[in-house]
């Protein structure tokens, strides 16, 4: 049969279509198949979304059109060089997942000991437990694109951090994506188990290493009674990459979790983050930042849930956007019964450099108890003209000057990245794509 190509936002008949060949193809393991199908039925029931959908509403959906025929992709790619893509101190602390699968042969996590341990759920042996829990996951699952990644779902890459282990060197996540014939759709899912006392940094990065990529991706991240663990996301994929990723974390009591996203364009890149502060005096941090240019697109959407005594959350968004790219961060922080003392900040500062570019921001704040601090603050504007002419002023050219003010901007949030290599991967990325 001839490939399909959609030419207006994914429909649910190119999911149909798609999934028959995903299953003909074999990719569905006996552990999956009932969460598959099952995660497929609730997406026909539910629908895909259009711009009116609440967790979309800024978003343009039309990008995510592409050739169904690679739905269903399973070229074994053996000569893959993931070299340029390990950070500095990573060299034996990796985990390499290609086109969704975790992938032994590539990886080394050999410098972090017996603190880490990779799991593959296909493999089997006891995995009855956790197939209950994702189909309990996918009952209570309102994102459209998480539960396509259900209905698509491979495997589930397990990482467990020993309790009471600081890994002796930060743990890198590298996604690589290849195809030797054109576009195509990936559904990686991750578990990341940060035991007890644990102290881990953890980086993710994109390694693209074909066009035309559809990524819809699942992180879950649980941190254990005072655990401390701090995730960087760099998101420096090519400029036609689509990625739409859901991450799930849920903290325990004393637990600490930091999570940084840096984003330097795409499509439509869209990070969707639900965060359970479940324990007393849990701390949960957010930091995102965006800079696009082109048609290019981000969005962040947050929920963040205090249901404990003494709880703190923090986010703070930056975006940079220039020509007709669009941004956009919706959150939400709310605070449940016997939620008391809890504090919260949200903070959006948004950069637009033309007059055709978007930036919107959405914050809300949901109180269902007594003695609560929360707040939030937005912000909009160019570059400031009288820090510019000071600059000048100095000798500095025009086009300098510019670069610094607006890396000055960016890099509030780049600096939350605590391991060196991935700081200077990120502000990289950053620094190129203010050069273009």
């Amino acid at each position: 049969m001839d490939a399909i190509v959609i030419k207006e936002p994914l429909v649910m008949d190119a999911v149909m279509k798609g999934h028959g060949r995903f299953m003909a193809a074999g990719l569905s393991s006996s552990a999956l198949t009932a969460l598959n199908m099952a995660a497929l039925a609730r997406l026909e029931k539910t629908g895909l979304p259009r711009r009116k959908h609440e967790m979309f509403t800024y978003a343009d959906l039309t990008p995510l059109a592409f050739d169904t025929r690679n739905f269903a992709l399973d070229t074994p790619h053996t000569e893959i060089d993931v070299t340029p893509f390990i950070l500095a101190g990573c060299e034996r602390s990796r985990i390499v997942l290609v086109n969704g699968v975790f992938t032994p042969d590539l990886s080394d996590i050999s410098a972090v000991g017996s603190s880490v341990a990779v799991k593959r759920m296909v493999d089997g042996g006891g995995w009855e437990k956790e197939a209950g829990r994702l189909f309990e996951s996918l009952e209570m699952e309102n994102d459209p694109y998480a539960v396509m990644n259900m209905a698509f779902m491979r495997d589930l890459t397990q990482i467990d951090i020993a309790p009471g282990e600081a890994l002796a060197a930060p743990l890198q996540i590298i996604y690589v994506s290849i195809s030797s014939d054109g576009a195509f759709a990936i559904f990686p899912r991750i578990s990341i188990r940060a035991g007890a006392l644990s102290k881990s940094e953890i980086i993710t990065t994109k390694a693209t290493l074909s066009s035309g990529i559809f990524s819809s991706s699942v992180e879950e991240i649980t941190a254990g009674e005072g655990a401390s663990l701090r995730v960087s996301a760099i998101q420096a994929a090519r400029g036609d990459y689509a990625g739409m990723t859901k991450t799930k974390i849920a903290l325990a009591a004393k637990s600490n979790i930091s999570h940084i996203t840096v984003s330097t364009g795409g499509r439509i890149l869209r990070n969707c983050v639900e965060a359970r502060l479940a324990g007393t005096e849990a701390v949960f941090n957010s930091y995102g930042l965006s800079v696009l240019k082109g048609s290019e697109q981000a969005h962040f959407y947050l929920r963040v849930s205090h249901e404990a005594e003494d709880t703190e959350s923090f986010q703070h968004f930056k975006n940079i956007v220039k020509d007709k790219s669009r941004a956009s961060v919706d959150t939400t922080v709310i605070a449940q019964k016997g939620a008391v003392r809890a504090q919260s900040r949200q903070l959006v500062n948004n950069m637009i450099l033309s007059g055709a570019a978007l930036a919107a921001v959405k914050p809300n704040l949901m109180i269902f108890t007594d003695d609560v601090k929360c707040s939030h603050g937005a912000t909009i504007g160019r570059l400031n003209n009288d820090q510019l002419f000071y600059i000048r002023a100095r000798g500095v050219p025009e086009k300098e000057a510019k670069r610094a003010l607006t890396m000055g901007f960016a890099g509030e949030i780049v600096d939350k990245i605590a391991v060196p290599s991935a700081a200077l991967a990120a502000r990289g990325a950053v620094m190129e794509k203010l050069e273009e």
